[in-house]
């Protein structure tokens, strides 16, 4: 689980943070960002980004709680957190994101498959495991 570090940030620091981050999602170059975020990010915090958008694409299919909960091997509360939210309106640019991206429909379903086969997963890194199986 990742930890994040007691000591506050400014609105500054943040904003700076942020502004970075966007530089990062806005490279030019796929392999580039494919490179800076297997460096950046531990396999778990890759595999937890996934799950996240994997179950918002589900929910925006309106897949049953039950089905994504064991397709993506997270928490029915887990799950339904994210439905309630969603119902409050979050994730809106995520969901605009996914409808228009629909390329990305296959790599979250092959993400789904990919978390059900926890045995393989947890011998190698997710990005070897990504690598050798695409």
């Amino acid at each position: 689980m990742p930890h994040l570090s007691r000591h506050k940030l400014s609105k500054q620091q943040i904003q700076e943070i942020e502004g970075r981050v966007m530089l990062f999602l806005s490279s030019p170059s796929m392999k580039t960002r494919q490179v800076i975020f297997r460096e950046l990010f531990t396999n778990t915090e890759q595999l937890m980004i996934a799950k996240r958008l994997a179950m918002l694409f589900f929910i925006a299919e309106n897949a049953p709680t039950h089905d994504i909960s064991s397709r993506l091997c997270v928490s029915p509360s887990t799950v339904a957190r994210f439905e309630n939210a969603f119902d409050k309106g979050s994730f809106a640019q995520t969901f605009k994101w996914l409808k228009r991206n629909k390329e990305v429909h296959k790599a979250l379903h092959y993400i789904a498959d990919l978390v059900s086969v926890p045995f393989e997963a947890q011998r190698k890194s997710l990005a070897r495991f990504v690598d050798e199986t695409l």
